[in-house]
């Protein structure tokens, strides 16, 4: 977050170092930088907005802890958020925010009037409040102008329908058992890229229907939403019952924020193929599988976490 803000106030700070520490992507990265979408210290603008996209998630959980947020919380929270709309990225922004406000509304399960209502209220405040700033604040803009540009290409999918419809046909050759697993790239690159760029779907769901069949997808599924069910079920429980975690909650939350916006990302991205989302969100699924697992009755009454 420190490096993207950096080059984005100082380009001779990103030649210096960016171009110099990243030389065997610097014509990628000074592309993008061109553009306005910052990398960072990463060789693509979506990486950068991935690792900024996770520690947003960390601080986001500390600002729904009750009993440990501090003023600094805020800032940070800020500053990260800053540095991701400075990527450029419009998805990874929107789904953090869509995340944190699933996890506010279950993290409140004992609170259960006025939640909606609260979320309403921070969700206009937060529209007005960005539609004063995007004026008086030249990164905003960079949000806004990347839809108006894809609208007057006439595709603000920015290339993803092109790429489903070649996934859905080559599902409909192979319902059941699917092409093969990652052999939607190969295919791609054989058949259909014109310029012999790699490409995924950019849409997990999708790519599991053509790649693994309805076989492999519904196996898939199944996982996801088990461990959604967990992390949920958990989480909701702890909050209405008053269980004593010794301050795991706050992990539970983490878990549900990244497992939500894993989720969402997988409808416009390829966050089951990039090791940058795919570690995160299998380490989320443990977490709330192991605290769940260890939450034990005292007196047939009250729950704690077992400490081991």
């Amino acid at each position: 977050a420190i490096f993207t803000v950096l080059f984005y106030f100082s380009r001779k700070a990103f030649e210096m170092i960016a171009l110099n520490v990243l030389s065997i992507y610097s014509e990628q990265i000074l592309s993008q930088y061109n553009e306005g979408w910052m990398s960072g210290l990463t060789n693509h603008y979506s990486v950068n907005a991935m690792y900024l996209s996770l520690g947003l998630a960390l601080e986001l959980v500390v600002l729904l802890d009750r009993n440990k947020r501090k003023n600094i919380d805020i800032l940070i929270s800020i500053f990260l958020m800053m540095a991701l709309f400075m990527t450029g990225k419009r998805g990874h922004i929107i789904f953090c925010i869509i995340s944190w406000f699933v996890v506010y509304y279950f993290s409140n399960a004992d609170k259960k009037r006025g939640r909606i209502v609260k979320i309403l209220a921070i969700l206009t405040i937060g529209v007005i409040v960005f539609m004063i700033l995007e004026n008086f604040v030249p990164f905003l803009m960079i949000f806004i102008e990347r839809f108006k540009y894809q609208m007057a290409q006439g595709d603000v999918t920015t290339g993803r329908g092109i790429l489903a419809g070649y996934a859905w046909e080559l599902f409909r050759k192979n319902i059941w058992s699917g092409i093969g697993w990652n052999r939607f790239i190969d295919i791609y690159v054989n058949s259909y890229s014109v310029s012999g760029e790699v490409l995924n779907v950019h849409n997990v769901y999708l790519q599991l229907l053509t790649e693994t069949g309805i076989f492999g997808f519904v196996a898939f599924v199944i996982f996801f939403i088990v461990n959604y069910y967990i992390v949920v079920k958990t989480l909701v429980e702890v909050r209405i019952y008053q269980y004593n975690l010794k301050e795991k909650d706050r992990w539970l939350m983490f878990s549900l924020l990244m497992q939500t916006f894993f989720l969402i990302y997988c409808m416009t991205g390829n966050p089951l193929y990039d090791v940058h989302m795919f570690f995160p969100y299998m380490a989320a699924c443990a977490i709330a599988k192991y605290i769940r697992g260890n939450i034990v009755k005292v007196n047939n009454k009250k729950k704690i976490f077992k400490s081991r």
